[in-house]
């Protein structure tokens, strides 16, 4: 086994023994299908132990998984995914976007999904948009570069949470595919 992989496994289990049972179960069948698609962690450089989920073929970090400190015992395990690629997802997903969006600087109108894109170069061909819709049939969207912090998920969501990083995966793949080409037109 090489000292990376020692290295990657090491995060995660370093990472699982801080975790509750239930929290633990989610994180061990996401960390084995992220690991299978090719995103491995990373430390993140923020406070608490955070894992970053990263695809070095692509460049693209997929989740943020960890413990945060100064928070109450149940609220202590901090899941982000991004999964902008995806048009459609739960009602726990939907609440991550509908957060976001009621952030003061993220409320767009949705006729010109370029006000939502934040410009920052992440995804300058084909912008993705998380999309929320209100009851009242208001459309908001905001930049979709970023993975959203996702609450109260548990191991009955892991199918829902494969199929989000499929997509996202499958959108990395083919925007690499497609720079590839163009290069090579270049």
């Amino acid at each position: 086994m090489s000292n990376t992989k020692e290295r990657h496994e090491q995060l995660m289990l370093d990472l699982l023994a801080r975790l509750e049972p239930a929290d633990r179960s989610l994180c061990e069948a996401l960390f084995s299908y992220m690991e299978s698609l090719g995103y491995l962690p990373q430390k993140a450089q923020v406070s608490g132990y955070v894992l970053d989920f990263v695809n070095r073929d692509f460049n693209r970090k997929i989740a943020r998984i960890g413990i945060r400190p100064g928070k109450a015992h149940t609220e202590a395990f901090s899941f982000s995914l991004r999964f902008s690629a995806s048009d459609s997802y739960s009602e726990k997903f939907q609440d991550a976007v509908r957060k976001k969006n009621t952030s003061a600087n993220a409320i767009k109108e949705y006729n010109d999904p370029a006000l939502s894109c934040e410009s920052c170069g992440v995804c300058p061909d084909d912008p993705r948009l998380y999309t929320y819709v209100y009851p009242d049939g208001q459309i908001v969207t905001s930049c979709g570069a970023y993975a959203l912090p996702i609450t109260g998920l548990t191991i009955d969501d892991m199918d829902e949470i494969k199929r989000l990083v499929a997509a996202q995966h499958e959108y990395f793949a083919s925007h690499i595919e497609l720079k590839q080409r163009a290069s090579r037109k270049g």
